[in-house]
């Protein structure tokens, strides 16, 4: 089960959180080779990540937002699902072990 966001206002203070649901909507990442780069001597691989597929996330539905990870909210894009019912943390609030206690507002793609 995922981890509960947090709105918070800039200074850190919890304005409202949201435990996840019974879904845990995912993508698990997946790795090409795109090209070798010379550093300094070495070659280095590069790879290109994509997020396919995706898993367990629900149909839009009118009027309902969901909060998922940016991973997912590309994933659906690059499947060909919607994406303006989706929303990711943006603008992140960290406490001062630099721990990811919240953010301030959310974003879409």
């Amino acid at each position: 089960m995922g981890k509960a966001v947090s709105l918070c206002t800039t200074s850190g203070v919890v304005l409202k959180s949201w435990e996840p649901d019974s879904f845990v909507a995912f993508a698990a990442p997946t790795f090409r080779p795109d090209r070798c780069v010379d550093i300094d001597g070495h070659i280095v691989e590069v790879v290109r990540s994509e997020y396919r597929p995706l898993v367990n996330l629900p149909a839009p539905t009118e009027g309902v937002f969901l909060l998922v990870t940016y991973s997912v909210a590309k994933a659906a894009r690059c499947e060909g699902r919607t994406t303006e019912d989706l929303l990711t943390p943006n603008d992140v609030i960290k406490d001062e072990k630099n721990r990811i206690i919240g953010c301030t507002r959310f974003a879409r793609l």
